[in-house]
């Protein structure tokens, strides 16, 4: 890896104190005042793009949480209107009336159901 062009410059005031610092760390690690500051700042941004993206992943996170309980309520849904239909099913054919028929009132009230229902949108 070639070393970094720096075109650039921040001036940055600090501290008597800070300035101290940071030339006792430069001259432990053999190196200069604006690599220490480099590496600051690297070290700086870094953490603020982990923080960018943990909050990214969050609302990934929360969107995926929010589809498995749609999708589960639509199961349960499902699940329901089929016990219902069950239900009323049994219900006609204890009272006396031939499966053909209740299949045909059912099929007759989807139909008036489906004419209702608003057209689904992609």
């Amino acid at each position: 890896m070639s070393p970094a062009t720096y075109n650039a410059r921040i001036n940055v005031p600090v501290t008597k104190q800070m300035r101290h610092f940071v030339e006792a760390l430069a001259k432990r690690q053999g190196s200069n005042v604006a690599e220490v500051a480099r590496q600051a700042l690297r070290e700086y941004l870094d953490a603020q793009e982990e923080l960018i993206g943990s909050r990214s992943r969050l609302g990934r996170s929360v969107m995926d949480q929010i589809e498995m309980v749609q999708n589960r309520l639509v199961r349960q849904l499902n699940h329901m209107s089929a016990l219902l239909l069950a239900a009323v099913i049994l219900q006609q054919i204890h009272r006396g009336e031939p499966g053909s028929q209740v299949m045909q009132q059912i099929v007759r009230l989807a139909e008036q159901i489906e004419e209702h229902l608003p057209e689904a949108t992609a």
